[in-house]
């Protein structure tokens, strides 16, 4: 009964790896990390698990295949031994070698170079795994490239590797930049789209116009946010600019100098201090085109409030 149980186990392991092995293009240790280990600990939970034994359908005994010594856990070793047994080699390697996934992938992709772009390739990879010893075949370092490569792009950037670091701290930091990454590419994707689109000013009523609906999605993007804000702070400034230059002009050609205008129209009771809302009133008086916020923030400099001479 016990064989059986064994027999039927390893059977469930075998479709297992047969489909994760299809979701990664061929490569087992890929669809590892794109159905079981997304954020790259290299276990995963017994929820989680069966979520996507579930979802792959895929029928499997998930609680004989997890064992009694670790119930809540699965790691790559106890799948797929063979490749767990690699990914732990190299992992253990690269940390003698170079201290960590950050500073190897710096030498692999030689960033010191006019060339460095970022991102390394796998004939890059291999030959910085051959040049500092690594010993493995060129099967079991195409697998240990595919467990980097999650999106089969053909090239890895810092973020791809973290995941392998060993000091825990570093390692959660670089796999939460890792979930982002996928939404960062999608909104400078959008923001592109947004910023061709804007550049059209086609008519709403135009088929390739962007919707109202879209827009306003699109709108919330960081990026564009960000430039619409920096887009605020330079018109705010220019008006800003404006105001206090039509001020002070005013004040050369219908009183001469500052002083005399302090004296004779904005503290005639020797007050000493002028508040926002006298100098709004001034203004309106004699229809000075001025934006009044932009000008009294530009003359308030210490923000307490009022004006000194």
């Amino acid at each position: 009964l016990l064989l059986g149980h064994v027999m039927m186990v390893a059977e469930g392991a075998d479709r297992l790896k047969a489909v994760l092995a299809q979701k990664g293009n061929g490569s087992l240790l890929r669809g590892w990390r794109r159905e079981l280990d997304m954020d790259g600990s290299l276990d995963v939970g017994f929820r989680e698990f069966c979520e996507a034994a579930l979802r792959l359908g895929v029928a499997v005994d998930a609680e004989m295949l997890f064992g009694l010594d670790s119930p809540d856990s699965l790691t790559l070793e106890e799948l797929a031994a063979p490749e767990g047994k690699l990914v732990d080699r190299f992992r253990v390697w690269m940390t003698n070698t170079f201290g960590g996934p950050g500073e190897m992938f710096i030498d692999f992709e030689n960033a010191e170079t006019a060339d460095a772009d970022g991102k390394l390739r796998y004939e890059e990879f291999a030959a910085g795994l051959q040049k500092n010893g690594f010993e493995a075949t060129e099967e079991e370092v195409r697998s240990i490239f595919d467990l980097l490569d999650v999106e089969s792009n053909g090239e890895v950037q810092m973020e791809d590797v973290m995941f392998l670091e060993v000091d825990k701290r570093r390692r959660e930091g670089a796999m939460m930049k890792a979930k982002l990454k996928n939404r960062r590419e999608r909104e400078a994707l959008m923001t592109e789209v947004y910023h061709e689109d804007a550049s059209h000013t086609l008519p709403r009523t135009h088929r390739r116009a962007m919707r109202v609906w879209h827009a306003a999605a699109v709108e919330r993007l960081p990026a564009v946010v960000q430039e619409r804000r920096l887009h605020w702070r330079r018109r705010q400034h220019q008006r800003t600019q404006e105001s206090v230059s039509t001020f002070y002009k005013h004040i050369r050609q219908t009183h001469g100098n500052g002083v005399r205008f302090w004296r004779q129209v904005l503290d005639p009771d020797a007050r000493f201090v002028v508040h926002r809302a006298e100098l709004g009133r001034y203004c309106r008086s004699v229809n000075l085109e001025v934006d009044l916020a932009c000008l009294w923030q530009a003359l308030d400099q210490d923000g307490d409030g009022v004006l000194s001479i």
